[in-house]
């Protein structure tokens, strides 16, 4: 699974497997897959790459510039070793959140208001519900 995350392939499990429920066996799992989590990284990026990077005419330059497919693969690194994280870390994005509590999670873009015009980047949870690691950035107007 770490080296190839992307493939359709199911693991087959065997309802009577001792292993199956034994939790060490689990935690010692949960170690080799954090410990092994960027192994997966070029997979993971030359599949987004190919099938979830936009391909129109008008990206098509953009796509093709360096710069913009190096913040690309750091964007795809970091959201997956934030995934493998036990709990995993959580980006909370503005339609996630109460209205009422919008400016508690999110800090001003370039002015100030009540109602959300558009986010510009998510809140950053340690896990789910969990603390706030960094508060997500949002353009608001009255």
């Amino acid at each position: 699974m770490m080296l190839d995350p992307c493939s359709d392939r199911q693991q087959e499990t065997d309802s009577n497997d001792p292993f199956r429920h034994d939790k060490t066996l689990g935690q010692y799992a949960l170690i080799c897959i954090k410990d092994t989590a960027d192994l997966s990284v070029p997979a993971l990026q030359k599949n987004f790459m190919v099938h979830a990077f936009p391909s129109s005419k008008v990206t098509a330059n953009i796509t093709k510039l360096s710069s913009v497919k190096k913040y690309t693969e750091r964007c795809i690194e970091l959201t997956w070793l934030m995934n493998v994280q036990d709990p995993s870390m959580v980006l909370l994005w503005p339609d996630m959140v109460s209205p009422d509590n919008l400016t508690d999670i999110f800090r001003y873009y370039t002015a100030t208001g009540t109602v959300l015009d558009h986010e510009v980047w998510p809140a950053l949870l340690l896990y789910k519900d969990g603390p706030m690691v960094v508060k997500g950035v949002a353009k608001f107007r009255n």
